[in-house]
């Protein structure tokens, strides 16, 4: 499956480039959908929201839904943001890594 056959999926993890810890630094995030947990670049993800009319949200390790995620557009690229947790990070960021 891919992101494209999907209406919503879940985020459950990202994966951080090397020497990297902010939200600039996720380079790929695992998602779960119809047909159970998948990974896509977050360049996919970002045009995957951007164009279609899906809807992603993180998914906390408890199994909660979290809040949904939305494009950002940055000086030189978009990304994603989910908005501010309790102790002022993205929440994106509170994810697992894989």
């Amino acid at each position: 499956m891919s992101l494209a056959s999907q209406s919503m999926v879940l985020v459950t993890a990202i994966r951080l480039a090397n020497g990297h810890d902010d939200l600039d630094g996720v380079t790929t995030v695992r998602w779960e959908g119809n047909a159970g947990p998948e990974e896509s670049s977050i360049g996919d993800l970002v045009v995957w929201i951007a164009r279609s009319r899906g809807h992603a949200y993180l998914q906390w390790p408890s199994g909660q839904r979290g809040p949904r995620l939305q494009v950002a557009n940055q000086r030189t690229r978009r990304s994603v943001r989910s908005g501010l947790t309790a102790d002022g990070s993205d929440g994106l960021l509170s994810l697992p890594r894989f």
